[in-house]
């Protein structure tokens, strides 16, 4: 799943970038103290992680999408930030009362990053880097008590109960390098690989998800 992704990521950029002639390739970008937004699709490969109580969660790959925004200083330096959801199978092996015991459900997550990106070209087809820090909420769709009934404070008033899960936000920091293509002034694609790295509390290392980004954006 993550080699087709990234492959048919790779390909669409490549074949945007060689539809024009090589001069539009190496001509000057348009980025200084331009505002972008964007849509991501994401491939997050699966991780394992093992807690201090020696339960083994094995998490499957999934697809994610984001939002993102960003503002370049110059034609090389960028400011992002964006907000990503994803949700994903996970198996959860552990031992009770001397009995190897397996649990699976869905997990639900979201993350909220900043960072900085950095083109080596003030060109409109250029490589880069980049870096974030943020936070990731975990959803483990495990029951945590009883049901409960939540009443809206605004108008119209409104009751629905629900059923409270055990849930976490942990600090998240991150690193990709990719390719970056702005087709015009307006437009522009990338397609990037990265991993990014959650201090889950109670882990016994610091788990890292390979993550593989096509992004779609236009700058004003």
């Amino acid at each position: 799943m993550k080699l087709l992704t990234i492959s048919i990521c790779s390909l669409f950029l490549f074949s945007l970038a060689f539809s024009v002639n090589a001069a539009s390739l190496s001509s000057p970008s348009h980025r200084t103290n331009a505002t972008e937004v964007s849509f991501q699709i994401r491939n997050i490969d699966s991780l394992q992680l093992k807690n201090d109580k020696n339960v083994e969660i094995d998490i499957d790959s999934s697809i994610g999408w984001a939002f993102g925004i960003g503002r370049h200083f110059t034609e090389k330096w960028a400011f992002n930030f964006d907000i990503a959801w994803s949700d994903a199978n996970y198996k959860a092996n552990f031992i009770k009362e001397g009995t190897p015991r397996t649990y699976s459900n869905r997990m639900y997550s979201s993350t909220t990053n900043f960072g900085g990106t950095y083109h080596f070209l003030a060109k409109r087809f250029t490589p880069f880097i980049g870096a974030s820090i943020g936070w990731a909420f975990v959803d483990s769709n495990i029951r945590d008590g009883g049901d409960l009934i939540y009443c809206s404070p605004f108008f119209p008033y409104y009751c629905y109960p629900y059923t409270p899960t055990k849930s976490t936000t942990e600090f998240t920091y991150g690193a990709q390098i990719g390719l970056r293509f702005d087709v015009t002034n307006q437009l522009f694609f990338k397609a990037s690989a990265g991993e990014q790295w959650v201090d889950y509390s109670g882990s016994t290392s610091t788990p890292e998800s390979i993550i593989y980004r096509f992004e779609v954006g236009a700058m004003f």
